[in-house]
């Protein structure tokens, strides 16, 4: 990289230029030496050029005249290949003077001078970092009274810095970050870069043992199985964790309380049997909803008294959940949102098959010949899982060119009630038939049940006039006035009767041997075993 650096005129340039120093400065955030340009010579004179070799990357020049209160700075990005060339004009610059200091975990104050005490020792470089601007940023370290002084240009400037601590054998983290102002020809007005310790109230929770816990066994400690008990509940099971402190905190209390997740977060917690019941204490024995926990550097670092009790909900909701159902052990200190540690506990629901008809089948079901019949099958999973039921058919009674189709499996979740429809279809030239079939019910875990079955017959419509009146009461018409009848008619066959036409004639005697041309006619489907009004207008 080269370039050039210039002051006013060559006249005035040549009074300063002695003076003048040049450094190549790696940004913040690269562990680089510095570099100092070669000053090119013309004559056994220097007039302000310059050169350096340096590694690719972004650099920030420095030219400073300490003693004329000259500063000149500039960001070389250099290529691998063309380098770069940058010119800079030196102008009137300010004073930065910026005291620092540390304050240890004992309350003794320090300066970033001082890298070790009796009980503290900073492990890092803690080099300020001085930011101008436009990508100008670099470290800077201070003198042995602690201080940050430096000419810069004038401007707004901003000074961070970062200190790695070990005390109490743990490495505590220091920032500290302060803004300026840098004026011409002035010095900045007094102010000090506090670096001040991070907050650190970690901890990591562990799971000591639960009340199924068998240290002969291959055991997971974090999950247990509650198992059903006689009046349609749950057992309890207990879980005993502990807590180590990990955090940097003379004192801290935690609040410990539990969530659902997942599978488990479709019931309420902690509001009687429909839903689960998590409690904890922290030794008392006092059970409740929450509990609260105190650690620290000088008070307790490890705990080993936190007891949660699970009590999944009743039979009739509890869901099976493959991997155990989850519930989650959060601690969070007094701040309203920053959980620090969650410890996740799951409890497992064994699996209950059962199946059951939501209704009844009916007593037999009429298939007329030539159409098919869905027959449906209304059912109940009343297991507490996610199930497949398989149909297996035993079609020996199924007469000869009659067919039965339909899906042999249905899937459904936990208590969800649904119909599984078998459909039946009767040849054209079907005769007079009368069957069963026998439909074997098969969940996931090979439990069978009760036969279903469903009981066939040809059949027809079978249509009758039940009823019959004028809509103003009566049978008899008056002579020359509309007269509206109400027909009951009823389809007490097996199959409903599609588009049923009605008619009603007026007739000059009793038999109805001689029509008049006086005609009502009426459409209406009949259900099979139903009755529907029609009405018929003379």
């Amino acid at each position: 990289v080269r370039g050039n650096v210039s002051y006013i005129d060559e006249q005035q340039f040549s009074l300063i230029s002695d003076s003048v120093i040049l450094k190549l400065l790696p940004v913040s955030g690269f562990e680089r030496d510095t570099i100092v340009p070669d000053k090119i010579l013309i004559n056994g004179s220097w007039t302000g050029g310059w050169e350096a070799q340096i590694e690719p990357g972004n650099w920030v020049l420095r030219v400073t005249s300490v003693e004329n209160n000259l500063v000149a700075m500039a960001l070389v990005e250099a290529g691998v290949v063309e380098g770069a060339e940058i010119d800079v004009e030196l102008k009137v610059g300010g004073w930065l003077n910026l005291p620092t200091s540390w304050i240890d975990y004992e309350g003794d104050e320090h300066t970033l001078a001082v890298l070790e005490t009796e009980n503290a020792e900073i492990i890092n470089s803690p080099d300020p970092i001085i930011n101008i601007g436009a990508g100008l940023s670099w470290n800077s370290s201070v003198d042995e009274e602690g201080n940050l002084r430096i000419l810069l240009p004038s401007g707004r400037i901003d000074i961070s810095c970062t200190a790695l601590i070990v005390q109490r054998n743990l490495t505590m983290e220091y920032e500290g970050e302060q803004g300026m102002d840098i004026r011409v020809n002035q010095e900045t007005p007094p102010t000090t870069l506090n670096l001040i310790r991070e907050a650190n109230p970690y901890i990591i929770s562990y799971m000591i043992n639960n009340s199924q816990w068998n240290e002969s066994e291959d055991f997971d400690v974090d999950i247990t199985t509650s198992l059903p008990t006689d009046n349609g509940g749950y057992e309890a099971v207990y879980y005993h964790l502990g807590v180590q402190y990990d955090g940097h905190e003379t004192f801290q209390t935690y609040t410990a309380y539990p969530l659902l997740e997942g599978g488990t977060a479709n019931l309420p917690l902690n509001e009687g049997d429909g839903g689960w019941t998590v409690e904890l204490h922290n030794g008392s024995g006092i059970w409740g909803e929450e509990t609260n926990i105190s650690m620290g550097l000088d008070s307790i670092t490890n705990f080993t008294e936190l007891h949660v009790r699970i009590i999944p909900p009743n039979q009739s909701v509890a869901h099976y959940i493959e991997g155990g159902g989850q519930v989650t052990i959060f601690f969070k200190d007094p701040g309203p949102t920053y959980f620090h540690n969650y410890h996740d506990i799951r409890v497992n629901i064994p699996q209950i098959h059962g199946f059951e008809l939501t209704e009844p089948m009916a007593e037999t079901y009429g298939i007329y010949p030539g159409t098919s019949s869905g027959i449906g099958v209304k059912l109940t999973n009343s297991g507490n899982g996610d199930e497949m039921f398989t149909f297996e058919f035993d079609d020996s009674e199924l007469p000869d060119y009659w067919e039965r189709t339909g899906p042999i499996t249905h899937t459904l979740g936990a208590f969800v009630q649904t119909t599984h429809t078998v459909t039946i279809r009767a040849p054209a030239n079907a005769s007079d038939e009368d069957f069963k079939i026998y439909v074997t019910v098969r969940d996931s875990a090979n439990n069978t049940y009760s036969d279903v079955e469903m009981h066939i017959q040809t059949s027809r419509p079978v249509l009758s006039i039940d009823f019959h009146q004028l809509y103003g009461g009566g049978i008899d018409l008056v002579s020359g006035q509309t007269a509206l009848y109400y027909v009951n008619v009823t389809n007490s066959g097996l199959i409903d009767a599609i588009m049923v036409q009605l008619n009603g004639t007026l007739c000059s005697d009793v038999n109805c041997n001689s029509a008049l041309p006086v005609k009502g006619t009426d459409i209406e489907d009949i259900p099979a075993s139903s009755t529907v009004t029609f009405e018929i207008l003379l």
